[in-house]
């Protein structure tokens, strides 16, 4: 939100001056500071809105503030009155000018001064006047207000709702000449204070007259003085003294600090309430306020003792309340500062962040904890160190320009880092200072206008802020025993590093928030944004010029080179290679011992290592670019191992396609399907790259048969050609999964993931492929062409609900001439009628005879579909390894199921389990024995009757969309095998916090040595109640690799 502008004019000018508002801390409203007034209008005398004068505002106490100030009015152009200009246009017609004034005597009569030359004041009485006017009382918005006007508690000066008639009259009573006489202007305004001033002035008296009435009533009914009120009284005093000058101390640290909350205003409030309430208690300790009537001598003195007892101990209250919170307050500060001012040697992803909720409002109308979903975002660490001789960028700490990360399992994430953020949380809300950098408090905390892309509203950052810092208090005090919640807030830097494992990076690994890596001339790392990097990277580089120089090499700036030649070492070569750090090129030739290979593989982790012959060390640096990341690491016996990471090759420059030809890389990943325009950047660099012997595309499955025939032709035309070929792997990954996921059916596109391994100077080659077939149809040609042409590589085949029997005897029929190696078969049995099972015979029969096959049997509630499940289930008993059931009416199929499936070594290798059904419909108790037989650990047969192979353990289990009775919960829990379990889905069931608790204890009390539980995925609104957090603590003790869900 834009800071709101005053319009301004000089009275003899028609020019405008905007002047911007400040909002004041006590009302909470927008004011003009006479400050900023002056500095534009130098003689400025006073302000006019319209021909109404703008007095200076007051306090709660009609005392004038500290810093001079006018109120706000919007919409409305106020008039500037010069000191010149009113000397020039009242010479004629004011009979009061600059060194007069209007006072007040004791009486309330009016009487004009005039300082002379001397100093003196000579006091001239005025005869008594009839003041006949009408007082407009200050409002928010009337019918005869033209303009907003300051609040209640603001003094402005009253304005007359009509101008004065009777002028002549006027005069005649002043008993003044009409040569003499002010402007009717300066004369009505003058009239108004007088009257205002008259009347609080009686008021003022009749309520003092009224007390001290009381007041002596009651002091002629005491017979005695008590010294007991006498010492209370005294008491009073000083606490009056003491509570004002912890007034004055308020405004100072408030002001020093910016705490502008809610609660110290309360405090303050409170202290001023019961000032006033003292205040209305005489020196001797007796209540002004009581009725002036006879009471007996006993109540006299009882009642004032009382009442002051009463003001002593709410004074001591409230003053030890405001110890605690400022006492919490310079902590928390100090620490923030401390925070602010540690520095690192190396850190690979930024330490300044902060993490809001993706809404505002985390507690729901009943004071509950709503579930919601948190974000992360990074901050620059400019300051000092980024300032250069011509710096015009801001350097303060500020909000980096990205739409920040989504956070994984925050529970874990606050657990590990709360206090941390914590601190952090504080120090955007407060600010602090400390060695160069700056962050300002919330009130001034800029959030530029390009930053559109952040995921809040700017005008609720503050509210997000204040409820996130009470979401983090609660949590840390309730998971460390109610302990100062920032108690432990210092993190290292492998901590640090474990934090890239709690956000959904999309980005290259070595970028963060739209932020990059800087060393600073202190050899301190810090993130900064690009514009201030680039700053800082011009200024290095002239002081990393001088260096070079003073050394005497050579510095040639058109070429980007440097020329250096070692004399003492390689110790002063990685400073400057520390500090520019975006150095593309590096060619050495010496002998290099253990100790400096490992400081050059720390100082050059993003460096290109080039080890062609050279009789001197070049550097050769260029700009930086994120179109490709390159990681380099160096060995004790100087082998340098590098791999280069790239987005697309339609994004890349020619100069940069011809650079990473050149390198002497030996990994290289695309991580976006290569267009058929981009075959010949990737002929080339296979053929240039002289040490490239991994290489890694994600693809779409629509071009992944075109690459790997690429891929091969290109190694088939060099082994023909006496080419030497290093390329030993070649992966074909998917653009978004590094890996397909066998469990997972459901699918929108297909996918196709293979690996090819070659030999030297060898033509053939081994390769094995995963193919996902997916939901419609009419995505299935790429996928059928894939497989006709490499169909005998296949190891995992994963149909859909659309995959039928033309489909298998097309499979059947591209891996009858080759042994097939597929060795997992994912089906939907229902799809299949018995031709394409005799088919899907042929191919296991051609397979390994240890081939593991996956049933989604889903919408077994529809009619017919059961029918069609039975006959495919018993035929592949023997190699299920997955069982999925699913569908509505889950009391009608899972009977006929446990028919099929009476046992559990009817199903010796099932190792995962799902059982979903819609609506969360009720599981018959009649099924109970038959999940809990399903779940239960494999029996144990006697030595004499033993299976020919033992039955496998359950390692996945997903029970989902249903509900069971609390009895039956109770009997599954107790009845898990947990001894390999892996994976447990209790999503979108009844499962409450009843059932957690006896999950967590059975784990910790009956597995042996620790759980391999991995993932636990439970409903979020229960993760996030108190009692679930210890029982997850809990937990996590017994199964430490376990993530919720």
């Amino acid at each position: 939100m834009s800071t709101p502008l005053q319009e301004f004019r000089a009275e003899s000018s028609s020019e405008i001056v905007t002047i911007p508002t400040f909002v004041d801390p006590v009302t909470k409203e927008h004011i003009v500071r006479w400050k900023d007034i002056r500095q534009r209008f130098e003689n400025v005398k006073y302000v006019l809105n319209g021909t109404t004068s703008v007095l200076l505002l007051t306090n709660s106490w009609l005392e004038e503030r500290s810093m001079p100030m006018i109120a706000y009015y919007p919409d409305v152009v106020l008039t500037v009155v010069l000191k010149d200009d009113d000397q020039n246009s009242s010479k004629t017609d004011d009979s009061i000018g600059d060194d007069q004034s209007i006072l007040l005597n004791s009486s309330g009569d009016a009487t004009i001064t005039e300082t002379n030359t001397h100093g003196q004041v000579p006091v001239t009485p005025l005869q008594p006047i009839e003041i006949k006017m009408s007082l407009h009382t200050p409002c928010h918005r009337c019918s005869t207000c033209s303009h907003e006007a300051p609040a209640p508690t603001q003094r402005h000066s009253a304005e007359s709702s009509h101008q004065s008639t009777d002028e002549p009259s006027a005069h005649k009573s002043l008993g003044v000449s009409n040569d003499s006489l002010p402007s009717v202007h300066q004369l009505q305004l003058q009239i108004d204070q007088i009257g205002k001033s008259l009347k609080e002035v009686q008021q003022s008296y009749q309520q003092m007259h009224q007390q001290q009435q009381k007041l002596g009533d009651i002091l002629h009914q005491l017979q005695q003085p008590d010294p007991l009120v006498d010492q209370l009284s005294l008491q009073q005093h000083q606490l009056i003294d003491i509570l004002q000058q912890q007034r004055q101390n308020i405004d100072t640290i408030l002001q020093n600090t910016q705490q502008t909350g809610e609660q110290v205003h309360q405090q303050q409030q409170q202290i001023d309430n019961i000032l006033q309430r003292i205040r209305g208690v005489d020196q001797n300790g007796h209540d002004a306020s009581r009725p002036a009537h006879k009471p007996d001598c006993e109540n006299v003195h009882e009642a004032p003792q009382q009442q002051i007892r009463k003001d002593v101990t709410d004074i001591q209250e409230i003053l030890q309340r405001q110890r605690q919170e400022f006492d919490r307050i310079l902590v928390v500060k100090s620490r923030a500062q401390a925070m602010l001012a540690r520095s690192f040697q190396e850190l690979s992803v930024p330490r300044l962040f902060i993490v809001l909720p993706k809404t505002t409002g985390l507690v729901d109308q009943d004071g509950r904890w709503c579930s919601f979903q948190f974000r992360l975002y990074y901050l620059c660490e400019c300051g000092t160190h980024a300032m250069g001789d011509d710096s015009k960028a801001m350097h303060e700490i500020h909000l980096a320009q990205h739409s920040g990360y989504d956070l994984r399992n925050h529970g874990a994430f606050f657990d590990k880092f709360g206090p941390h953020l914590l601190m952090m949380m504080y120090l955007v809300k407060y600010g602090a200072t400390s060695a160069g950098r700056f962050i300002p408090p919330l009130s001034d905390f800029k959030v530029d206008a390009d930053q559109g892309q952040l995921h809040f509203p700017k005008g609720d950052l503050s509210r997000l802020v204040d409820d996130m810092i009470t979401y983090l208090e609660d949590t840390i005090r309730a998971n460390n025993n109610g302990k100062d919640p920032t108690s432990n807030w210092e993190l290292n830097s492998s901590e640090l590093t474990q934090l890239k494992s709690y956000l959904e990076v999309e980005e290259d690994e070595n970028v963060f928030g739209n932020l990059c890596q800087t060393i600073t001339r202190d050899r301190h790392c810090v993130w900064m944004c690009s514009n201030h990097q680039h700053e800082y990277y011009k200024s290095t580089l002239v002081w990393v010029k001088g260096l070079v120089i003073a050394n005497g090499d050579e510095y040639t700036e058109h070429q980007g080179k440097i020329t250096i030649r070692l004399k003492y070492g390689i110790d002063r070569l990685l400073e400057a290679m520390r500090m520019v750090c975006w150095i593309q090129g590096f060619n050495k030739q010496w002998p290099m011992r253990a100790h400096d290979s490992g400081s050059m593989a720390m100082s050059a982790s993003y460096i290109l290592i080039d080890r062609n012959a050279t009789h001197s060390l070049v550097l050769e640096y260029g700009k930086y670019t994120r179109q490709f990341t390159l990681s380099a690491s160096i060995t004790e016996d100087g082998t340098c191992n590098m791999e280069i990471k790239i987005d697309s090759l339609s994004n890349l420059t020619p100069d940069i396609l011809a650079s990473i030809s050149r390198c002497q890389h030996s990994k290289l990943m695309i991580r976006r399907t290569p267009m058929e325009s981009d075959d010949v950047h990737l002929i080339n660099i296979i053929q240039h790259s002289a040490k490239l012997e991994v290489l890694r595309i994600g693809c779409l499955a629509n071009r992944s048969l075109a690459v790997v025939n690429l891929i091969l032709s290109i190694r088939d035309q060099m082994l023909q050609n006496g080419t030497p070929l290093p390329l030993r792997t070649f992966e074909l990954m998917d653009e978004e999964l590094s890996q397909i996921n066998d469990y997972n059916f459901c699918d929108s596109q297909g996918h196709i993931a293979s690996t090819m391994k070659f030999s030297k100077a060898v033509k053939t080659f081994d390769m094995s492929t995963n193919i996902k077939f997916p939901i419609s149809s009419s995505a299935f040609a790429p996928l059928l062409d894939f497989a006709q042409s490499y169909g005998w590589s296949i190891e995992t085949l994963t149909a859909s609900s659309q995959f039928g029997d033309n489909h298998a005897r097309l499979i059947r029929g591209a891996i009858q001439d080759r042994r097939p190696q597929i060795a997992t078969l994912n089906i939907v049995p229902y799809t299949i009628t018995t031709d394409g099972l005799d088919a899907l015979d042929e191919i296991i029969g051609m397979s390994s005879s240890n081939i593991s096959i996956g049933m989604r049997c889903h919408r077994l509630g529809d009619r017919g579909i059961l029918d069609k499940v039975g006959s495919p289930l018993m035929r592949y008993k023997a190699h299920v390894y997955h069982l999925s059931l699913g569908g509505s009416t889950i009391e009608n199929w899972l009977p006929q199921i446990a028919n099929f499936i009476p046992a559990r070594d009817v199903l010796p290798k099932m190792s995962a389990l799902t059982l979903e059904g819609e609506g969360q419909s009720t599981v018959p108790k009649t099924c109970i024995p038959w999940i809990i037989a399903m779940i239960s650990a494999p029996p144990q047969p006697p030595s004499a009757t033993a299976l020919p192979e033992p039955l496998t353990r359950l390692r996945r289990l997903t029970i989902s969309n249903v509900r069971l009775e609390a009895e039956d919960w109770k009997s599954v829990i107790r009845a898990i095998d947990l001894t390999e379990l892996e994976w447990l889905d209790f999503k979108v069931t009844n499962f409450s916090q009843v059932e957690l608790e006896l999950l967590v204890y059975r784990i910790v009390d009956n597995v042996a040595s620790q759980a391999r539980l991995k993932t636990l995925c439970i409903d979020k609104k229960l993760l996030e109640q108190e009692a679930a957090r210890a029982l997850r603590a809990t937990l996590q003790k017994k199964a430490p690799l376990v993530q919720f869900d």
